[in-house]
């Protein structure tokens, strides 16, 4: 279905604005994309501000309209276009996706936030900014793992995507992107691995093909990216794989040691030690 007035301000790594074009391509909808890069504070240009005072995205545009929160504009969205709907008429189970989508918004995802995520780089370090996300991402997967044991089938809630599934799938994306082992937390991957056979809006620019699960999450997350974005993703998860790598030389050098006093306090040498 053709929208010509829906117009979306968006930037490509935001979760928040990831749910949202998730729920336009599911239901067919043709929008304006604007670009509003957050690394370079287009957010808090006195334009974007007009649109939403608190300088965050996503915003969605539709006539004279306009609406600053991704829960907000999935629910409007799916108000008035109601293809593809992204609540379940049972009850309970749409009590259950409005559950686990208040629990992404407010609880995991806000602490993933560009603003907090800067200040811990800032003060703390680049180690501790990856620590903080694995830490947080994880306790709140395995939350929302526990509420999902008895919901889930291909998909979060069930074999349909709904609501919940778009807040889920950026999140796992993230703890794709951090390395967090997902090895029991197979319901709370369902949303990422069942999505792939959503068919979503073509590519604007040409970008390396994803493979592997989630192929076209992946494509989702990639359609907004301009080159020189492109440019500065390679170069982060360049960085990222770097950094990972010296935490765990880290982790290994701090057990040697440990290790090694061991070893010279029951006068034994560390090579002859079995640990």
């Amino acid at each position: 279905m053709a929208s010509a007035n829906l117009k979306l301000y968006s930037y490509w790594r935001s979760s928040c604005a990831f749910r949202v074009r998730i729920a336009l391509n599911l239901k067919g909808l043709n929008y304006e994309y604007v670009p509003v890069n957050l690394l370079k504070g287009e957010q808090r240009s006195s334009e974007f501000l007009k649109l939403n005072p608190l300088g965050y995205v996503p915003v969605l545009v539709d006539g004279d309209v306009v609406l600053a929160d991704s829960l907000a504009i999935l629910l409007y969205l799916d108000e008035k276009y109601p293809q593809h709907p992204l609540l379940p008429s049972d009850l309970r189970r749409k009590a259950l996706n409005l559950q686990i989508a208040n629990i992404v918004a407010s609880n995991i995802q806000p602490l993933q936030n560009l603003a907090i995520l800067e200040y811990i780089n800032q003060n703390f370090g680049q180690e501790e900014r990856v620590l903080w996300i694995k830490h947080h991402l994880g306790k709140g997967l395995a939350a929302l793992e526990a509420l999902l044991k008895d919901n889930a089938g291909r998909y979060a809630v069930g074999d349909e995507v709904y609501l919940a599934d778009l807040f889920l799938a950026p999140q796992i994306h993230s703890a794709i992107r951090f390395k967090l082992d997902m090895g029991r937390k197979p319901r709370s991957e369902s949303p990422w691995i069942g999505l792939e056979i959503i068919e979503l809006a073509p590519l604007p620019v040409a970008v390396s093909e994803p493979r592997g699960i989630g192929g076209e999450m992946w494509r989702a997350l990639d359609s907004e990216k301009k080159p020189c974005e492109e440019k500065e993703d390679r170069e982060e998860k360049r960085e990222g794989v770097g950094l990972l790598e010296e935490v765990k030389e880290r982790e290994v050098a701090k057990r040697n040691s440990a290790a090694a006093a061991a070893a010279a306090a029951l006068g034994v040498k560390l090579e002859e030690w079995v640990l």
